[in-house]
């Protein structure tokens, strides 16, 4: 159910959009129409419809949402004036609707505490883009499930409360990569996530993580024979290497 916001498709055709809320809306300053992520003007027909010009394009996403002001109060009483009924209803509506922006899931807050999820899972993540965002279990099996020779990857799997990984093979090069239950499944960043010894083929974790998660090694520093070609993985990314080493995989 959605509280504070209605979602419709554009047809390249339709300009005129109902008002959908729950409890409505205190003011007409607090609604708001965003087409693909980007708000534009409209106009009003009456206070359950509004328009919009030109028509949204077909298969545009037209978003129209209920946004309360949070940093005014919508009635600031004082000791011995008259309240009225309307006046309360309206105060407490403003905090309900701002409730409801939550519920709705447009919340836009940095944390200060690590959040514990208590095992419960956290749904619809996108593809990261920057080097901290979180992955989801595809994008991280996308690294992982590769059909290429084992000698450019290593996998190693965690015992409890590890946080040495020693591997067989050159590390120098590699890039590491997590995967498993309750594990921050993504990309490890030297300095941050770990510190590697080049010279032991080894790095340590500035943490522990479940036992059975898997540290993945990708991109080995040569191939055996110093090959140069591309290799095809099962999911269908490309894996370039030249002279040896591992240039990209795309």
């Amino acid at each position: 159910m959605n509280y504070s916001y209605s979602r419709y498709t554009g047809d390249g055709t339709t300009t005129d959009y109902a008002i959908n809320f729950v409890l409505g809306f205190l003011k007409r300053e607090d609604v708001h129409v965003y087409i693909d992520g980007v708000e534009v003007s409209f106009a009003w027909v009456n206070d359950g419809l509004i328009t919009v010009s030109p028509a949204p394009a077909t298969g545009a996403l037209v978003l129209v949402r209920r946004i309360v002001d949070k940093t005014t109060l919508q009635h600031d009483y004082e000791d011995g004036a008259v309240v009225i009924e309307k006046n309360l209803d309206e105060s407490n509506m403003q905090s309900i609707m701002a409730v409801h922006e939550m519920i709705d899931g447009f919340i836009d807050v940095q944390m200060n505490t690590a959040p514990n999820m208590n095992f419960n899972r956290v749904t619809n993540v996108g593809d990261p883009v920057d080097e901290r965002d979180a992955a989801n279990k595809r994008y991280v099996d996308s690294f992982i499930n590769v059909n290429v020779p084992a000698d450019l990857y290593e996998v190693q799997t965690l015992a409890s409360g590890q946080t040495a990984v020693e591997f067989s093979s050159p590390i120098i090069k590699g890039v590491f990569y997590l995967s498993g239950d309750d594990a921050d499944n993504g990309r490890l960043v030297e300095g941050v996530d770990y510190i590697a010894d080049v010279v032991a083929q080894r790095i340590t974790l500035s943490q522990s993580y479940p036992a059975g998660t898997r540290v993945v090694l990708v991109g080995l520093s040569e191939v055996p024979g110093g090959a140069t070609g591309e290799f095809t993985t099962n999911d269908g990314k490309t894996v370039t290497v030249l002279t040896g080493l591992i240039t990209s995989i795309v």
